[in-house]
């Protein structure tokens, strides 16, 4: 999963922004778009080039490493960890910046916000030390209930966005 584009997480960031909401709002769709385009078909090129060397029921994480292996050699192991190191960093920085600003929306104030701050990083070696299943299995969980609460509100308020959207000139 390289985006969690639908599920209501990004507005908060797109929130702070000073563009106007319909041009924000594509600038979101465009962040997914470009994400998914990019990343997940590099990725699917390098699996689908490498697959008649690849041994069979390999899957997951060894799937893309070995076939990134195939298709860079010697720069593959080099590839993969800066480009997991950044994204892990920026997935843990977005993660921090939505809980704050959370936080902030129930009116919990900056001590508060510290503090959960300073949980989350205590978190982070535990969310290493778990097996992957347990990590998406919670990824997974806490994305599902953000949809659930993001789609109603969405809806609610289908008519207010759509004439931003007109009055900006996107439609």
């Amino acid at each position: 999963m390289s985006n969690e584009g639908g599920c209501g997480t990004a507005t908060l960031a797109h929130a702070e922004s000073r563009a106007t909401p319909a041009r924000q709002g594509l600038f979101g769709m465009l962040e997914v778009a470009i994400d998914t385009l990019v990343l997940c078909t590099l990725t699917a090129l390098a699996i689908l080039c490498a697959l008649p060397c690849l041994p069979e029921g390999v899957g997951g994480m060894a799937l893309v490493r070995l076939s990134f292996a195939s298709t860079l050699g010697a720069a593959a192991p080099l590839v993969l960890a800066i480009s997991l190191f950044f994204f892990a960093y920026a997935t843990i920085l977005s993660a921090a910046f939505y809980i704050e600003k959370c936080l902030a929306f129930f009116g919990l104030g900056a001590p508060v916000c510290r503090g959960i701050g300073i949980l989350f990083c205590f978190l982070l070696p535990v969310g290493a030390l778990l097996g992957t299943a347990v990590v998406w299995g919670a990824c997974d969980l806490l994305l599902v209930a953000l949809s659930l609460c993001n789609l109603p509100l969405l809806l609610s308020q289908w008519r207010r966005i759509r004439a931003l959207t007109q009055g900006a000139g996107l439609l």
